[in-house]
C-alpha cells in the first residue's frame, strides 16, 4: 500500500542522511572514562566547553552534583540571552525553475517554533536500560 512505500522511502532516505554524519567523532563512553579528567579541560574542536563539562562530568564516576549543576545554570543562563535571527530574502533575489521547484518539494516545517535544541546528555547508552537524565 502507499502508506508503507511512504514510510519505506522516508526509512531509507533516513538511513542515508545519517550514514553520512561522521559520529565516530563524538567517541564511547568507555573511551571518555578512560581518557579522564585530562580531555574534560579541553573539549574537542567544535564542542561548546559547557556542554562538553556536562557530559564529563556525567559520566565521571566520584562526579560533584554542585559542579554538575553549576556547568548547568552557566549554560541555561547564556540560553536566555541568545538571540535568533531568520534570513529574508531580498525582492532581487530570484531562483532558476530548478531550484524553484526543489523547494516546493521541501516540506514545511514552519509548525517548528521551539527556541531551543535538545541534545540527550549521554555519549553511549547502556546495554539494557534506559537513559538517564541529568
Amino acid at each position: 500500500n502507499k502508506a508503507s512505500v511512504l514510510i519505506s522511502i522516508q526509512f531509507l532516505l533516513l538511513i542515508s542522511v545519517c550514514s553520512s554524519f561522521n559520529l565516530d567523532y563524538f567517541g564511547s563512553e568507555d573511551e571518555s572514562r578512560s581518557s579522564g579528567s585530562s580531555r574534560a579541560s579541553s573539549p574537542p574542536p567544535g564542542v561548546d566547553r559547557e556542554l562538553y563539562e556536562l557530559i564529563i562530568s556525567k559520566l565521571e564516576i566520584d562526579n560533584k552534583t554542585s559542579q554538575r549543576e553549576d556547568t548547568l545554570n552557566r549554560l541555561m543562563s547564556a540560553a536566555g540571552s541568545t538571540s535568533i535571527s531568520a534570513r529574508k530574502p531580498s525582492a532581487q533575489e530570484e531562483l532558476s525553475g530548478e531550484a524553484g521547484r526543489m523547494i516546493s518539494e521541501l516540506p514545511d516545517l514552519s509548525f517548528m517554533q521551539a527556541k531551543v535544541l535538545m541534545f540527550p546528555v549521554f555519549l553511549a547508552p547502556e546495554a539494557h536500560s534506559s537513559p538517564k537524565l541529568l
